[in-house]
C-alpha cells in the first residue's frame, strides 16, 4: 500500500491503508499545533501549544502493513496530548457565554 510515514517525537507512524484514502492534517492556528493522521481509522494525533522546536518528517512511500490504529487501549502511547494544550482548551470554554 501507498501511505505516509509520518516521524515523530522519535517514532515512525504508517498511515495508511489498501482500501482507503489516506490523510494527514497538519494545522497551525492560534497558537495551537495539531497533526491528525487517518486512513479509515486514526492513527496519529498531537494537540499542543504552538512553540520553537516541533519536528516531523512526512515521507510517502509504499509499506506493508499501517501502524496499528489509535483505540481506548492505546491512546495514551499513540497520542500527545500537552497539558498546557488541556488547559487552554478549558479556559476558552469556560469563556463562552453559551446563552
Amino acid at each position: 500500500m501507498i501511505g505516509f510515514i509520518v516521524k515523530y517525537l522519535g517514532r515512525n507512524f504508517k498511515v495508511g491503508s489498501s482500501e482507503s484514502d489516506a490523510t494527514l492534517n497538519v494545522t497551525l492556528v492560534r497558537n495551537e499545533f495539531i497533526l491528525e493522521g487517518s486512513s479509515g481509522q486514526p492513527y496519529i494525533s498531537s494537540f499542543q501549544l504552538q512553540k520553537d522546536g516541533i519536528e516531523l518528517d512526512v515521507e510517502v512511500a509504499e509499506f506493508d502493513e499501517a501502524s496499528i490504529p489509535i483505540t481506548a487501549d492505546n491512546y495514551k502511547d499513540t497520542c500527545q496530548i500537552d497539558p498546557l494544550y488541556i488547559e487552554m482548551i478549558d479556559k476558552q470554554k469556560a469563556d463562552v457565554d453559551w446563552n
